[in-house]
This record gives structure tokens, C-alpha cells and sequence, in this order.
């Protein structure tokens, strides 16, 4: 018709989204799986060292417990034999028994110094004498011997269980021998009490002095120092080297606190 034009028709947009690029949906993807797996590694990470940390926490714990029973099995020892003096089952050495703290059984074992060889007062003759029958070389007992020499020279001593270990460091020992068992720097004498040795140090020095080395208890001297070895079935033992002096401000003595034993648990006493 005359005049009549048509106007075009509009379309509507579609619904549908417009399709991305080629291969963009497939990076998305991965991308997003990628960081699943790095969110996973991370809570594992931390559970991991959350759980390092609980283990560490209880490890420490049971240490700190281990140790608080060694030290009050100690101290009950030296308690008893104080207070009760001969009534005591501590009262001769060498002694072994054990005792319960709380819930753990601290097995006990008491010896007299004065039954070891004091460095600082025997006969470098007589310590190179026990060395020798301990088992120990000669290149070892000659370096030792002159190591005392040097120190008394210098008008010094051991006077720790540091400076003993410095003294016998290098020494090769028989498997069945603890050099560090047999020695003391503490006694004060000049031999080892025949009474009081181990049957190891009596087969060294040849049953000296009428040492019958049979390990049978006697009283011990009053005022000699007294090494406590404390331990738990299996465990490390706490070592202590303590004096009874019985004054009413200071009743002990402590030449040495938490020794760390070089021989196990036993090692080289027969």
C-alpha cells in the first residue's frame, strides 16, 4: 500500500551464555583443582605439625615425671636413712632394693666411695696397678698416670664428674669393665675400704688389704660419700653423690647432682 513501509523486527537476546574462548573452561577446571589440592596439602601440613607438636608436649611431659620420681626416690633414701640411721634398710652398702613413687617402681642401688679408687690420693703406682687389672692397655694406664701428674704438678685435682670423664676420655675398657664405676674423686683415701670394693676392683688390686670383693653389705664410715644410682626397669639411671653430715642446718652434702652414667644402666659391675 501506498506509504505502508515495514520496520524490522527486534530479537530478543538469546539465553544461552556466549561460549568463552577455546580452552578456557579447561584451565578454569584445572585451576580449581589445583587449589583444591593445595588447600589439602596445607590441612595436612598442619594437622601434621599439630600433632608433632602434641607428641613432642607429651614426650616432655613424661620426661619431667621420669625425672621428679628418680629425684624423690633420692631424696626418700636419704630421708630413711637419716632419721632412722641402722634402723634402716639403707643403712649398709652396697644395698639394692626399690621403692613406688606414685605409679612407677624406682629400682635403688647404693654404694660407699671409700670403696674406689680416689684419684686424687692414691699412688699413681697403685691407680696404674687397678688399671691394669681392670683390663685397661698400657698405652691408656701411661696416659692417664701422666695427666694426674700434670694436675698434681699444678697443685689441681678432678673435682667434678666432668673433670673425671676429661681424666679417662679415650680409655679402652673391656666390654665387662666400668672405669668410671671403680674411680671416685671424693673418698679422700688413699686405698679403697677392702669392705666396700667391688668384686671388679678387688680382682684389679689382687684382693689388697684383705678385700674380700664378694659384694656382701657393710656399714659404712660415718660422713663417707655415698653414690645413688636411681633408675626405672629400662630406663636411664639418675646418679648422685651425696654426704651425710647430720648438722641440723645442713644434714648432706652433694658432690654431684644427676650424673649422666657413661656405663648404662649396670654396665661393668659384677
Amino acid at each position: 500500500m501506498p506509504g505502508f513501509r515495514l520496520r524490522p523486527r527486534l530479537r530478543r537476546p538469546s539465553a544461552e551464555p556466549v561460549p568463552g574462548r577455546p580452552g578456557e573452561r579447561g584451565f578454569v577446571l584445572i585451576a580449581a583443582i589445583w587449589l583444591l589440592i593445595l588447600a589439602g596439602s596445607i590441612a595436612a601440613i598442619l594437622m601434621l605439625r599439630s600433632l608433632a607438636a602434641s607428641t613432642a608436649a607429651a614426650d616432655r611431659s613424661e620426661e619431667v615425671e621420669r625425672r621428679l620420681a628418680l629425684e624423690s626416690a633420692t631424696e626418700t633414701l636419704l630421708a630413711d636413712r637419716l632419721f632412722n640411721s641402722q634402723r634402716s634398710q639403707w643403712w649398709q652398702a652396697p644395698t639394692e632394693g626399690a621403692m613406688t613413687i606414685g605409679d612407677r617402681e624406682v629400682r635403688l642401688r647404693m654404694t660407699s666411695e671409700s670403696g674406689r679408687l680416689d684419684v686424687n690420693n692414691a699412688d699413681t703406682e697403685l691407680i696404674d696397678t687397678a688399671l691394669r687389672g681392670l683390663g685397661i692397655g698400657k698405652g691408656d694406664r701411661d696416659r692417664i698416670v701422666q695427666r694426674l701428674v700434670a694436675l698434681r704438678t699444678l697443685k689441681k685435682g678432678i673435682k667434678s664428674p666432668a673433670d673425671l670423664d676429661a681424666l679417662i676420655a679415650g680409655t679402652v675398657a673391656p666390654a665387662d669393665v666400668c672405669l668410671a664405676d671403680a674411680l671416685t674423686y671424693v673418698s679422700g683415701l688413699a686405698e679403697p675400704r677392702p669392705d666396700q670394693m667391688s668384686p671388679a676392683l678387688a680382682r684389679a688390686l689382687g684382693g689388697r688389704g684383705g678385700a674380700r670383693g664378694d659384694g656382701a653389705a657393710a656399714p659404712v664410715e660415718g660422713g663417707a660419700a655415698l653414690r645413688i644410682e636411681a633408675a626405672e626397669p629400662g630406663g636411664a639411671p639418675l646418679v648422685s653423690i651425696v654426704r651425710l653430715v647430720g648438722f641440723a642446718d645442713r644434714p648432706l652434702e652433694i658432690s654431684a647432682w644427676a650424673i649422666p652414667t657413661a656405663c648404662g644402666n649396670s654396665g661393668g659391675r659384677d
